[in-house]
């Protein structure tokens, strides 16, 4: 019997015991968690500042199969302006809103059309003061406590809702490590990883009705009216 197998032989008794089994899978899970992170951080640079998710996902064309060449859009949560340089391919006019200046920076920099424009500020308290006939929430209720509130808060800016959340149930580790008191969420800053049903149901609490829903790449993608 070789070494690997000899110690395999005296290993395995012991690490599939069910506490000791559950005590490493835990952690496991918890390096799982801190290799994401770092990967993620890390794909960001290898792409020189683009994440690859966009081009894979190709998700800009939810957005922009949902805006029409009338439309004036205002894209809360910007980020770095890709979504926003897509639609603008369509709408009439878009605006982007992001709270971090170096997004809006980079934005401003890489990304540049006669109906676009980008400007710093916190959805909470700095969204433009007139009506828009689209509102793009793109992973943006999720980092957001108030949610009910705020969307009531964009009742009166928008007629319509184009919406991308994550799912907690996009797999069964995110239930399993939520179970075990293990960080489920794919980032700190969200107060809320949803199930369709709760969804649904914060939708119509903050004054809209929920049109149509789909779920792609483990998240939930969603057109929203005014009531």
């Amino acid at each position: 019997m070789s070494l690997f197998g000899l110690l395999k032989k005296i290993v395995k008794p012991v690490i599939t015991r069910p506490a000791i089994a559950r005590k490493l899978s835990s952690y496991l899970l918890r390096g799982e968690n801190l290799l994401d992170a770092w990967s993620n951080e890390l794909l960001v640079y290898a792409y020189e500042g683009v994440h690859p998710k966009h081009a894979l996902m190709n998700f800009s064309c939810f957005f922009i199969d949902h805006v029409t060449p009338n439309d004036d859009v205002l894209d809360i949560g910007c980020g770095r302006g890709i979504v926003a340089m897509a639609v603008a391919d369509k709408a009439r006019q878009i605006t982007g809103i992001d709270f971090e200046k170096k997004n809006i920076l980079f934005a401003q920099t890489h990304y540049s059309k006669p109906n676009l424009t980008f400007i710093c500020g916190d959805a909470l308290r700095d969204l433009p003061n007139r009506e828009f006939d689209v509102i793009i929430l793109s992973s943006v209720l999720e980092h957001i406590a108030e949610r009910s509130a705020f969307l009531q808060q964009l009742r009166p800016l928008g007629k319509k809702l184009l919406i991308r959340v994550p799912l907690i149930t996009r797999d069964w580790k995110p239930l399993l490590k939520q179970k075990w008191g293990i960080e489920h969420r794919l980032d700190k800053t969200h107060f809320m990883e949803y199930r369709e049903e709760e969804f649904e149901s914060e939708i119509t609490a903050g004054g809209w009705r929920l049109e149509k829903s789909q779920t792609r790449f483990g998240e939930l993608w969603a057109v929203a009216m005014r009531l």
